[in-house]
């Protein structure tokens, strides 16, 4: 996402699409959500992964700032 958030063209439909700037740290985290959750979803099935748990059973997940996608999912080979 990091790359692809550079390329002018893609960041337009993706600023389109969620109604906002791609690295607008005051956008409605709302706005975003749906688009980003889909995309995490369809990246794991595309690699065969699965979710990373943590000690506690939870998925894990990691965090950035100032990106267009501010919380990850951490992934794992699938079995």
């Amino acid at each position: 996402m990091k790359t692809a958030i550079r390329d002018e063209e893609f960041a337009a439909l993706y600023a389109a699409a969620v109604g906002a700037t791609a690295n607008d740290a005051d956008a409605p985290e709302k706005a975003k959500m749906p688009l980003n959750q889909q995309l995490g979803r369809m990246i794991k099935r595309a690699v065969g992964a699965k979710s990373k748990k943590n000690e506690a059973g939870r998925i894990a997940r990691a965090q950035v700032t100032g990106e267009a996608i501010s919380t990850y999912t951490l992934l794992e080979k699938s079995a």
